[in-house]
């Protein structure tokens, strides 16, 4: 071949490889964006929303076992790829007619907590998450409890967003049912937090905890119940779970029972009040902001807003809630917790009042 062609040739194909070598290599193995915080990142807030087709058991007396649920989810970033995520959904439903009865309508309500692992990146920044955890299924004539598993893969859309889609399986062991959900949603995350603020770090006050810590605790107390339900005061216990986002800065999942006796009023109001002779359980499932004010180098307030979902055995209602607390650390991440709760369920215009006593588990994020 002439030697002009010959040093051509390879000039064109130094140019080639040159130009289009980066552009290809970008386009196979690109890395995530850097300006978008994963929620895999210590103290990162993401909140989403999603549609999910479900697969119930045939064994509900919904006209369709395939109800389409809309909901919403909370993850919070603690930091080595784990995270919690707390999320709800709900699809109104019709009720197969009965003797004597035509369609009703009801609704089908799903609430999980996970905790969930997601990968680091592989392609353009995409990841899969596996998660375990506990579901409560809500078939409003009656509910259940059970182990709930999680397959997904999360994809980075810009800075800000992430598009998930996810398979789920709820093994109810009470029944020996399985109930199986796709679902495809889209979320935004708020960003991770800086930990501990400069003031709480010089005052070193000990209530003072990181972004990612993990906070289990248990509760005893009493509760006076919606007035005029003919239910007396009684005594609750439960137990709680908080992830930290700053120093002060908390999200919390509370979760009580307790087991009222029934006043001997004559009834006059026999669809929204117990039957006398008969038990019922108080299941009240909180989730909370808490804002925790350090008090000297010791102690710390506590101020929390959320919304509880108040069960009554024969009817459940929606409602605010608010809660004022104090605590104590005491020994190694212990700490004494004392605090008052109030709920409101404005649909039954009635409100729950609480006092209760526990202990709490400060663990270090990870």
């Amino acid at each position: 071949m002439h030697p002009d062609l010959v040093r051509g040739t390879r000039t064109a194909l130094g140019t080639v490889a040159l130009v289009a070598g980066p552009a290809l290599l970008g386009a196979q193995a690109a890395p995530a964006p850097q300006s978008q915080p994963q929620p895999s990142q210590k103290g990162t807030v993401e909140l989403g929303v999603f549609g999910q087709y479900n697969t119930l058991p045939s064994g509900t007396d919904f006209t369709s076992t395939s109800p389409t649920t809309v909901g919403g989810r909370l993850h919070l970033g603690l930091g080595g790829g784990l995270g919690l995520e707390l999320e709800g959904s709900s699809a109104g439903v019709s009720r197969a007619a009965r003797p004597g009865l035509a369609d009703t309508d009801a609704r089908y309500t799903q609430l999980a907590a996970r905790v969930v692992f997601t990968t680091q990146p592989f392609f353009r920044g995409a990841a899969f998450v596996l998660g375990a955890g506990t579901v409560r299924s809500d078939y409003e004539y009656t509910f259940r409890y059970g182990a709930s598993g999680l397959g997904g893969v999360r994809i980075p859309v810009g800075q800000r967003f992430a598009l998930r889609g996810d398979a789920i399986v709820n093994l109810l062991p009470s029944s020996g049912e399985t109930e199986l959900g796709y679902r495809l949603g889209l979320h935004t995350i708020l960003g991770p937090y800086a930990g501990s603020t400069a003031a709480d770090r010089a005052t070193g006050n000990r209530t003072a905890t990181e972004a990612g810590a993990i906070e289990l605790g248990g509760f005893l107390g009493v509760v006076r119940h919606a007035y005029d339900w003919n239910v007396q005061p009684s005594g609750i216990g439960g137990g709680r779970v908080g992830v930290s986002l700053t120093s002060r800065s908390q999200v919390e999942l509370e979760f009580g029972l307790a087991i009222p006796d029934i006043e001997d009023e004559a009834l006059t109001a026999s669809t929204a009040r117990p039957r006398n002779g008969t038990d019922y359980n108080y299941v009240p499932l909180t989730l909370r902001y808490n804002y925790n004010v350090p008090l000297g180098k010791s102690h710390g307030a506590i101020v929390g807003l959320g919304v509880t979902r108040a069960d009554y055995g024969w009817t459940h209602n929606w409602g605010p809630s608010g809660l004022v607390g104090y605590r104590i650390p005491v020994w190694n991440g212990v700490q004494l917790r004392g605090d008052l709760a109030a709920t409101w369920l404005p649909s039954a215009n009635a409100t729950d009042l609480s006092a209760r006593l526990g202990a709490s588990w400060v663990l270090k994020g990870l």
